[in-house]
């Protein structure tokens, strides 16, 4: 017959008990692996990963943003060079030295380069979707509704044509000049957003980190704390199986001098 000592077999669930949970704690590299560790702990960390997740996404998304800028901003800085060969041929060609060959010559690479606008114009696209027609598009700038930075797409071939800044049409320095003011208020539009679509960047990085931080130290082991305890949890452990041991001795020689 065994008559168990109630502390000390009180005493042996805890050291056990705090065993596992430091190992647990140790292997995991979690302080926090269910609710019952720390309810309130779980809450505000919970929150600060759905924040940090929700932060990492419109990090990609302002640089997605950011990069679709500059395809825009390359395909102006071709139509920009294009227009301004064009307006020094067209200021050639009223040069009145030129013969009917001179002339010819020169119009075929006005038209080349007008053509090659018309091509940037149609043909640039970002993922699929064309630059240069009319909408609207929003990134997605921030964790929460509403934080969205919005992109407008302008119709430039429109513009150009409406100038009389096309294929056929006889040229005028004036309406060339407009083209190119037209391209490079665009390309600042884009610089502007590009900028601000970068220092977003930045900061969504910068509040990324600190949540991460902030969530470490709350949900985390801490290491050198663990293994403190679960040496301490060790040791108290092997003392109340030795106490346990020792207690059921005591009990058993006891039972021995009450036989008859």
């Amino acid at each position: 017959m065994q008559v168990s000592n109630g502390f000390s077999a009180r005493a042996l669930d805890r050291a056990q008990a705090s065993q596992q949970t430091q190992a647990q704690n140790l292997s995991s590299g979690k302080r926090i692996n269910s609710a019952q560790d720390d309810a309130a702990g779980l809450v505000i960390s919970t929150g600060l990963d759905t924040q940090h997740r929700a932060q990492g996404a419109a990090l990609r998304n302002s640089l997605d943003g950011v990069s679709r800028l500059q395809v825009e901003d390359a395909a102006l800085s071709s139509v920009a060079e294009d227009l301004q060969r064009i307006r020094e041929l067209t200021l050639q060609q009223q040069n009145g030295i030129f013969n009917e060959g001179d002339s010819q010559a020169l119009q075929a690479e006005i038209d080349q380069r007008l053509e090659s606008i018309e091509q940037v114009f149609k043909h640039s696209d970002f993922n699929g979707r064309s630059l240069f027609e009319p909408a609207q598009g929003n990134i997605q700038s921030g964790a929460n509704p509403g934080q969205s930075i919005a992109i407008s797409h302008q119709d430039l071939a429109a513009q150009f044509s409406a100038m009389g800044v096309s294929a056929g049409e006889d040229l005028e320095l004036d309406a060339l000049d407009e083209a190119l003011q037209e391209v490079s208020s665009r390309r600042s539009e884009l610089g502007a957003l590009e900028s601000r679509l970068q220092g977003n960047a930045e900061f969504l990085a910068l509040r990324s980190e600190s949540n991460q931080s902030a969530n470490s130290r709350i949900r985390d082991t801490d290491l050198a704390q663990s293994v403190s305890l679960k040496t301490k949890a060790d040791v108290q452990f092997k003392v109340a199986v030795a106490v346990q041991g020792q207690a059921n001795a005591n009990q058993q020689d006891v039972l021995r001098l009450l036989k008859p």
